[in-house]
């Protein structure tokens, strides 16, 4: 029984780091880190967090606004007075600080793993303030699609740059969403992150996929959209046709991107 017992003991603990190493990700940016937590919010997604250099020595942590961001989209206002005091007890007991609509904490380098796992914690236990939060957040669709995005690159062992600035021939910098340049060519991605009025952010979008098209003549220009939950009309549609090399609904577009750089 001992034995059986120690050997179950050794089972759980390899299954569980096994699951925690799987689930976090982590990614360079231009100004630090982003990081994708093994924990869950009230969304039903993965906490994720920057950390990026403050002082020599010194880390700042933050959600870069997406905790209360949420809190917001269901209806429960960050500011209102109770509301606040919840936030402020909770920032109390986890250890951080509320900065605007973000949630930071500096932390020493270092990093002391502790420190940062208990940030994490915090975050979820903010996005728990608000029951409806789960069911708000579901659809939305630019999470939904940059989630399945990450997960994509994620399962091809690539390490994607977020919100990546590159030049244009006219524009000095456009920002995408994801930029790896680890593939057989270049990939830039953008998911379309606009639920209505499409028509203007498409025409704005087909200027700078023409402008970087022109900068970089290999790069793979990637814009994934959701059908379902977007007001699409058949010009706006069109125009991604026409400007990008893949431009299909998120659920096709692991097929898609795949078949382009194997081309």
């Amino acid at each position: 029984m001992n034995r059986e017992k120690t050997s179950s003991s050794a089972a759980l603990r390899e299954a569980l780091l096994t699951f925690w190493g799987e689930q976090l990700r982590i990614e360079e940016t231009r100004d630090g880190l982003l990081a994708a937590m093994p924990l869950m919010d009230a969304a039903g997604w993965q906490v994720v967090l920057r950390a990026e250099p403050a002082t020599p020595g010194k880390w700042l942590l933050s959600d870069g606004g997406k905790t209360l961001g949420l809190l917001d989209d269901a209806g429960k206002n960050p500011t209102a007075t109770g509301t606040r005091e919840a936030i402020g007890a909770l920032a109390r007991f986890y250890g951080f600080e509320r900065e605007g609509l973000e949630l930071q904490k500096v932390v020493a380098y270092p990093f002391d793993a502790c420190e940062v796992q208990v940030f994490a914690e915090g975050l979820g236990a903010v996005s728990h303030l608000c029951p409806k939060v789960r069911h708000r957040v579901a659809v939305n669709p630019l999470h939904r699609m940059e989630e399945r995005m990450s997960t994509y690159f994620y399962r091809r062992s690539w390490t994607p740059k977020r919100h990546h600035k590159l030049s244009g021939k006219v524009e000095a910098e456009i920002t995408v969403d994801f930029y790896v340049d680890d593939t057989a060519r270049p990939l830039a991605l953008q998911p379309v992150g606009r639920q209505q009025k499409l028509r203007a952010y498409m025409e704005q979008w087909g200027w700078r996929w023409t402008d970087l098209g022109r900068a970089h003549p290999d790069l793979l220009k990637v814009m994934v959209f959701d059908r379902d939950n977007q007001d699409w009309d058949d010009g706006s549609l069109k125009i991604g046709e026409q400007v990008c090399d893949v431009f299909v609904p998120y659920q096709e577009a692991e097929a898609a991107m795949d078949a382009a750089l194997s081309a």
